[in-house]
């Protein structure tokens, strides 16, 4: 799934860089298998949020993307749209891409992050 995630990745038109991050040596071993490139992080950071801030702590960048690697469906235009905004808007600091639920399914489903914002 990862190297899915990574190809659907490889296909943005704004990102310059794509590096997986982890803290299992099996998924690092799995991604060089691959080819792409992988930084090992602790196992005691607590979110894939805070493993990207670890990472954009070691490299060189403008603009950091968390690309989840459970999201083998992402579309590469909505990562750009997501870059789009960040490059257009100085200001702005930090972005997260939304849908909207379309179904009773999704609605119900505990694993479909749901938010109450609005706007």
């Amino acid at each position: 799934m990862v190297q899915r995630v990574y190809e659907q990745a490889k296909k943005s038109q704004l990102l310059d860089r794509i590096v997986i991050a982890t803290d299992d040596v099996r998924i690092e071993d799995a991604v060089s298998r691959f080819g792409a490139e992988v930084i090992l992080t602790s196992q005691a950071i607590a979110s894939g949020s805070d493993r990207v801030a670890a990472v954009a702590a070691q490299i060189s960048g403008d603009i950091f993307v968390n690309i989840q690697g459970d999201e083998p469906l992402i579309a590469p235009e909505m990562i750009d749209q997501g870059v789009q905004l960040l490059l257009d808007d100085s200001s702005v600091p930090v972005g997260t891409l939304v849908k909207i639920i379309s179904s009773e399914e999704e609605l119900l489903n505990p694993n479909v992050v749901k938010s109450s914002d609005k706007s």
